[in-house]
């Protein structure tokens, strides 16, 4: 491999933290400090959910090959600086940074919610099969 595309390799994939966002855009700024503080600005970021970053979680980043600006943003990931939530691999989570969680047993097949606030629905709501509650069943007005 010649030095060009050595240097073309190793610039394709790379680690940084989020500097800061752009919520509008789905774009964030990503500093790498393996390259003496550079930040690339603007890069899209990769996702089928609208789940913006934190600055400060580590991203993986993949870059265009002809322009090291041109890129996005893959995600952040798990690591010894962002550990995951849960360590079992029968179950879906999807975490927020107030400790709010959806999780998904897939061998007992339960969905449960866990919210750190009240959850409010909107429109009907259809149930079939037997509603099991605990605590105060209250009426309320929500929306009027």
């Amino acid at each position: 491999m010649t030095n060009d595309a050595l240097v073309l390799a190793r610039n394709l994939i790379r680690v940084g933290k989020v500097n800061s966002i752009n919520a509008v855009t789905g774009t964030v700024d990503v500093l790498f400090e393996d390259r003496d503080n550079q930040i690339i600005s603007d890069l899209p970021l990769m996702a089928f959910e609208y789940d913006i970053p934190e600055i400060g979680q580590q991203a993986l980043c993949l870059f265009l090959g002809n322009d090291i600006g041109q890129g996005f943003c893959l995600r952040t990931f798990y690591s010894d600086i962002n550990l995951p939530p849960v360590a079992n691999e029968n179950i879906y989570r999807k975490q927020f940074s107030d400790g709010t969680f959806i999780e998904y047993k897939k061998d007992s097949r339960k969905l449960s919610i866990h919210s750190s606030e009240p959850i409010t629905i909107f429109g009907n709501l259809n149930v079939q099969g037997d509603i099991v509650a605990t605590g105060t069943i209250r009426s309320s007005n929500i929306g009027s």
